[in-house]
């Protein structure tokens, strides 16, 4: 095959399989993309998705040869849909973060290094409560997902890879009908999984793609929101250390195959003069002076998110909003600032996840990444009479994605929420009727039953109806009663 034919062949292969990954979205995930102006939009029908998705494509299947362009397929989609999972988990991400998150599934395919370049970021804030808020842990569920399913798809794909071999017992027929399936993202049948997971692996070196799973940081920004918010610093830092010996040790007890894939941090102190404080302050000011409506609009969400939690700060919530620009490692012109304590400030691939309210943050993020220039900070900085001594960063290469999950529509530092639980009030053995009855709102019991369905083996697909108090099948009720019991004992461990 000469070169033209080879990148014919791609570019054709390309267009077709952008189509197939535009129809999983609608068909398997049936999620949606949100931009500064919608939360949430069906793919197909944005402006130009498919001829981006189409052109991150070609790039990499005109490196590969036709053989392992079908191999790669089957990697490159198995591993998008376990990102994507479904929409009661993932319910949208942006427009150019699918595109990246292609680029990443299937090029961790071709990659030695597999997914272990990839970080995965989980944030929360932070309060003076009396004891952690048991709704934080379930902030862990998508990861736990995302690395459960990357786990279980890799190994179908290796199990398919073993009964290609000659002598296994699945018939050349019922391969050719999985291998379609996973290629175009499909779901196999209960009965095209038997068959594989009843094929032996052979060795481990001949599993076709990397095993290596992402690395997850679950962080506090307690520290910039204790810098804005009136609380007590030490209580804040206590409950801080506190919720994150609880994650871990419910990962460990839980997952302990996929708990050393978590770590923990929290963002730096920064002084208002040094550097990064002032920094901040700089981009505060874009995020205050947004232009277009769409940026206003998400100026004004952000305003109004943050006063409810300082007192009126409106200075302090429009740079704690821009800051998010610095805890999603975002790329833009300017300084790669250090946010969090141990953790790279701009990886080269980087997923974020977090609930609903992640949307404001975003559009935040995008006018901070819009509208910052090193010569606009040289200028702010200038006027305070203070030096720039940045050198210029490379802002190429880079992959980056938000994921909105259903969990953590309100957030875990809030102090007025009624019947919010701690964790140690849900681990002492509150009764499960007891807690289906309180007077939290639905929102808040849909992220302790995501948690309940993912420890329980539970389809999350059932978790709404039960927190909304509309579920009457008592089969499905005593599933998540004996759910919340094995919760109890693991946070009981």
């Amino acid at each position: 095959m000469n070169t033209v034919q080879s990148l014919n062949s791609a570019s054709e292969l390309a267009d077709k399989q952008s189509e197939a990954i535009l129809d999983m979205t609608k068909q398997e995930w049936r999620g949606g993309l949100f931009t500064m102006d919608r939360s949430s939009i069906d793919p197909t029908q944005v402006s130009g998705m498919r001829a981006n998705i189409a052109t991150v494509l070609e790039t990499i299947l005109g490196n590969v040869d036709a053989i392992k362009q079908q191999d790669l397929l089957i990697g490159g989609m198995t591993t998008l849909r376990s990102f994507l999972q479904t929409k009661d988990i993932i319910t949208a991400v942006d427009p150019d973060g699918l595109c990246d998150l292609v680029r990443i599934s299937f090029e961790s395919c071709l990659d030695t290094k597999g997914l272990s370049d990839l970080e995965m970021r989980i944030g929360y804030g932070a309060a003076d409560l009396s004891e952690p808020n048991a709704r934080t842990l379930a902030y862990t569920v998508p990861a736990i997902r995302i690395l459960k399913s990357l786990q279980e798809n890799r190994e179908l794909i290796a199990k398919l890879a073993a009964a290609e071999e000659e002598g296994n017992p699945i018939s050349r027929k019922h391969i050719g009908k999985i291998r379609k399936n996973l290629a175009l993202g499909r779901t196999l049948s209960e009965n095209q999984r038997e068959l594989l997971l009843q094929v032996p692996t052979g060795k481990e070196g001949n599993t076709p793609f990397s095993q290596a799973l992402p690395q997850v940081i679950v962080y506090s920004a307690h520290n910039f929101i204790s810098s804005t918010n009136t609380v007590d610093r030490k209580q804040v830092q206590t409950i801080v250390t506190q919720t994150q010996q609880a994650i871990g040790n419910f990962l460990g007890y839980y997952c302990p195959d996929i708990a050393q894939q978590f770590s923990f941090d929290s963002d730096r102190p920064i002084d208002p003069t040094s550097f990064e404080g002032v920094y901040t302050q700089y981009l505060g000011q874009i995020l205050g002076s947004a232009s277009t409506s769409d940026e206003q609009k998400a100026r004004d969400q952000i305003i109004q998110f943050g006063v409810k939690k300082s007192a009126g700060n409106i200075e302090g919530s429009l740079q704690y909003g821009a800051a998010h620009a610095l805890y999603s490692g975002d790329v833009f012109d300017g300084p790669a600032i250090q946010i969090l304590q141990n953790t790279k400030a701009r990886p080269e691939k980087l997923l974020m996840i977090g609930g609903p309210p992640e949307q404001y943050f975003w559009r935040a993020r995008s006018i901070v990444r819009s509208n910052a220039r090193t010569e606009d900070a040289k200028a702010f900085f200038a006027q305070k009479g203070l030096p720039w001594e940045q050198e210029p960063v490379d802002t190429n290469g880079y992959a980056r994605a938000q994921l909105i999950t259903a969990i953590g529509e309100l957030p875990v530092y809030g102090k007025g929420f009624n019947g919010e639980w701690g964790i140690r009030e849900i681990a002492s053995g509150l009764p499960f009727e007891e807690f289906l009855s309180g007077p939290a709102r639905s929102s808040m019991r849909a992220d302790m039953l995501q948690l309940v369905a993912e420890v329980a083996g539970i389809p999350p697909e059932k978790v709404q109806k039960v927190a909304r108090k509309k579920e009457k099948d008592s089969t499905t009720l005593q599933q998540f009663a004996d759910g919340f019991t094995k919760l109890q004992q693991l946070l009981q461990s």
